[in-house]
């Protein structure tokens, strides 16, 4: 017999009493009317209460059909969902009735299981917590002191290679109308949000070990600018000292060869005036003996003795060589003179062939039998410039030239102006000059000779003065066929630049 046919039989026995009890009240005619109203009354009450609770009855029955398909849905909804949940009572076993992601979880059924045997891992306190706490919260009726166990319960564990988060819900028995109270184990496997995390941590871990490394390289960064700085300011420290040494060199050589030149002008001066005196008498005597002879031939005594007249030709032979010697002389001293220019120490226009020949004469135990001179003068005005300087330009480059001829050999000096300029060309088929070395022969103290042979210093005396009559020099040369160099210079002072 189910529920609603019991509720009917009660409902039409308890109607029955009640129509029979006031039939027996109606037919023995009741002395107590008074009694017999509230009897009534009360029958009434009563028969209204059987309806109220047949009709609470049927709502009942709907309602837990209601619940009863609710809790179908509900149990549906958690068998889907991601979260696992069970419940115990204090006997610590499991209710048979859990979520179907307790079983992935636990990797199979857990009805009737410990929950111990559940929740136990390698960690002992942690074992020993959940024990400890189970045992209180099922034994106490103090919810303050409850709940603080609950909160005491680990909230995260591993579960076979799992990460699960646990809630607690403690379900009590009066609340809820059950026969026990019991604690719901809510489990939500956060394993992938746990492999996130910890990836995160990484990414983080090695971001911060970029940001480190980045914070680094910008050190060594700015270590290495700071670096390139000093070395850029030790390179042009090393450049102004190379200028300075050069300058310096320059200066040197500069003032070797002025202390040369006044040495050589005042010893110059000294053996041209020294040669001078002497060679002023020679020359004298060789006009006194040439006017004896013109004498001695106009009486017509060589006539009359043969040996006289020998003796009187020799005499004459021996004079007239002697007045070559002497006028050789007297050109060398001029020459010498011209060349060292000791009165001539300003700024003033001189004949540059002058001073070329000049050059060339007292070179010439060099030149000859060696090599042929080839002048090629054009028509120049005489230019402005300090001859004795100018001098030594000429003499340092027809030396190098001759040095430059190992056999026999020409040197060409070519002379002509264009355009308010003096140009002269000194070229020679000597050895020539390697490409190589070509930047580098107006540097002071280079050469190619040998320190036993030249100091580096001559080319570098013609630079410097050639600069200093705001002039230029510039030189071509081919190994094996010979080298030539070419000036330039202003004319006049109003053509300088």
């Amino acid at each position: 017999m189910n529920d609603k046919s019991f509720q009917n039989q009660l409902f039409q026995k308890e109607t029955k009493i009640l129509e029979s009890a006031m039939e027996y009240v109606s037919k023995n005619n009741c002395s107590d009317a008074e009694l017999l109203a509230k009897y009534q009354q009360l029958a009434d009450s009563y028969r209204s209460l059987l309806k109220f609770t047949k009709k609470i009855f049927k709502i009942n029955d709907a309602k837990g059909k209601e619940i009863k398909k609710s809790e179908g849905e509900i149990k549906k909804l958690l068998d889907n969902s991601n979260q696992g949940f069970l419940t115990f009572d204090k006997s610590l076993i499991v209710n048979t009735k859990y979520s179907a992601e307790c079983m992935r979880i636990f990797n199979g059924k857990i009805g009737n299981c410990h929950i111990m045997e559940l929740l136990s891992s390698d960690n002992s306190e942690q074992n020993e917590l959940f024990k400890n706490c189970f045992e209180v919260i099922f034994r106490t009726d103090d919810i303050e002191l409850r709940n603080w166990h609950i909160n005491e319960l680990p909230k995260k564990i591993k579960i076979n290679d799992k990460y699960i988060k646990l809630e607690y819900k403690f379900i009590n028995k009066i609340e809820t109308f059950s026969e026990k109270d019991v604690l719901m184990l809510v489990l939500t496997d956060i394993t992938e949000k746990v492999k996130a995390e910890e990836l995160e941590q990484k990414i983080i871990q090695k971001t911060q070990m970029a940001e480190e490394l980045a914070a680094a390289n910008e050190k060594l960064i700015a270590q290495q600018e700071e670096l390139t700085a000093l070395n850029t300011n030790l390179e042009k420290s090393n450049k102004a000292l190379e200028k300075a040494n050069v300058e310096l060199r320059q200066t040197q050589s500069k003032l070797v060869q002025s202390e040369k030149m006044a040495s050589l002008g005042m010893l110059v001066s000294g053996i041209a005036h020294e040669i001078n005196t002497p060679l002023g008498a020679i020359h004298c005597n060789i006009d006194l003996f040439k006017t004896i002879i013109s004498r001695l031939k106009s009486i017509n005594i060589m006539h009359e003795d043969q040996t006289v007249s020998d003796l009187m030709a020799k005499f004459e032979t021996a004079n007239n060589t002697n007045l070559i010697a002497s006028e050789r002389i007297m050109n060398i001293v001029k020459s010498l003179r011209n060349f060292a220019r000791v009165d001539e120490a300003e700024y003033k226009d001189v004949d540059m062939h002058e001073g070329i020949d000049s050059t060339l004469l007292l070179l010439n135990n060099k030149i000859k039998n060696k090599v042929e001179i080839i002048r090629e003068y054009g028509n120049i005005t005489n230019v402005f410039c300090y001859p004795n300087q100018l001098n030594q330009v000429f003499m340092n480059l027809l030396v190098n030239a001759i040095q430059a001829i190992q056999d026999n050999g020409k040197i060409l000096i070519k002379t002509y102006s264009k355009n308010d300029k003096a140009y002269v060309k000194i070229a020679d088929n000597g050895i020539g000059i390697k490409p190589e070395h070509i930047n580098k022969i107006f540097d002071p103290g280079f050469t190619t000779k040998g320190m036993s042979v030249g100091t580096g210093l001559g080319l570098s005396i013609v630079y410097n003065i050639i600069e200093k009559h705001q002039g230029r020099i510039w030189v071509e040369s081919e190994v094996g066929k010979g080298t030539e160099f070419t000036i330039e210079l202003p004319i006049n002072k109003d053509s300088r630049s």
